[in-house]
């Protein structure tokens, strides 16, 4: 794998870490506070 495949696929881990997180993460980190 070349840095450019690396690199995507660690932004597709980190949008779909941030989403879960939204929905069972602390009450801060809760999508209800936008």
């Amino acid at each position: 794998m070349d840095i450019h495949e690396w690199v995507g696929y660690s932004m597709i881990v980190a949008v779909l870490t941030r989403i879960v997180w939204g929905f069972i993460g602390s009450e801060a980190a809760r999508f209800g506070h936008f």
